[in-house]
Formats: C-alpha cells, sequence, structure tokens
C-alpha cells in the first residue's frame, strides 16, 4: 500500500529470491495496470460520495491537492470515475517522481506546486509508505484505515486515525487547525 506497482513488483520478486529484468518488471507492472484498470472501469471502485466529500472540502476554501503512487491511468481512471479533475490545485503519480512513498518527494513537490508551507498542510493517507512520506516533508498526516490497520497508521505517525474518508469533515470541525504550525 502506497508504493508504486513496479516497486512492489521488485520487492516481491526479491523477496522470493527471484532476479528478474527490468523489461521483466516493467512488463508484469503494465499488466498489473492493465487489469486494475480493467477492474476500475468494470465495477464500483470509487468511495461513495467522494465528489461530495471532495466538494465540500473545496468549498470550504481548502487547496485540494493529489499525491498517489498509483500510475497515470489508474489516477485518470479515478479523476474521472469520482468527476473530481478540476478540483485539484495539483495531481502527481508514481511515475512523477524519482524516488516513491516513503520518500518525501512526491509531498515535497506537492507542496512546492500548491504553494503552501508544508507546515500548513494536512495530508490524508490511507497507507504507512504515504504517512511516513508526508511527515518527512514537513507535512501532518491524518489516517485513513482500510487499506492499513489503525494501528500502523497511528505508529508511523499519524495525528488521527478516521474509520473512512466520510469521517473527514466532522474531524476537521472538531480538529484545531492551528495546530499545524506547531508541526
Amino acid at each position: 500500500a502506497g508504493w508504486r506497482t513496479r516497486d512492489v513488483i521488485e520487492a516481491v520478486l526479491a523477496g522470493r529470491g527471484i532476479v528478474a529484468s527490468p523489461e521483466t518488471v516493467s512488463a508484469a507492472a503494465a499488466e498489473k495496470t492493465r487489469v486494475a484498470l480493467e477492474l476500475i472501469e468494470n465495477s464500483p471502485t470509487v468511495v461513495a460520495g467522494i465528489t461530495e466529500l471532495l466538494t465540500e472540502l473545496r468549498d470550504c476554501g481548502l487547496i485540494l491537492a493529489l499525491a498517489s503512487s498509483g500510475s497515470p491511468q489508474s489516477v485518470q481512471s479515478f479523476l474521472k470515475t469520482s468527476s473530481s479533475s478540476g478540483m485539484f490545485r495539483s495531481v502527481l503519480t508514481g511515475e512523477d517522481v524519482s524516488q516513491a512513498k516513503p520518500d518525501p518527494e512526491i509531498y515535497a513537490r506537492t507542496f512546492q506546486t500548491i504553494g503552501v508551507d508544508p507546515k500548513l498542510c494536512l495530508v490524508v493517507e490511507d497507507a504507512v509508505a504515504g504517512v511516513t512520506a508526508a511527515i518527512r516533508a514537513g507535512g501532518a498526516v491524518v489516517g485513513v484505515a482500510g487499506t492499513c490497520k489503525e494501528t500502523d497508521l497511528s505508529g508511523a505517525g499519524a495525528l488521527a486515525v478516521l474509520p473512512s474518508v466520510k469521517a473527514l469533515p466532522a474531524w476537521l470541525r472538531t480538529w484545531n487547525a492551528g495546530q499545524l504550525g506547531n508541526n
């Protein structure tokens, strides 16, 4: 969770003592992406209500950005399926960076692109690698359980772990946003 596809494939193969050529890894990553896109297009993979949630956050004056380890094709499919492409000031994928999460590059570039001091940014993450990357880039993080266990996300440094992304607006209303500048 939170890794680029080719990094996962390399790690799985290495864990089994298999040395694969870059071409083999690229082919396996392309096939995984093809299957994932087919699943995305043929099943409801977008969280119900996500478009309304993003609209609510944007309408509250928040700057939204998307920093995903996913492939450009998967991210574009999400943006299309959720009708949210115009809501993000910045969209970066795993192919837009040289180092994948947990390296902070994708978040550092996102903070720079949106022109906001990382200390004033709150990242929503569902993966330990993403929590680690966002914190290393200087942001604060709230976790969303599901992809990873709550204890893993909090153990990685998430300020709080929500049961669903839908809980974010209520959590934001009770959370002291002034804490961001203190992180």
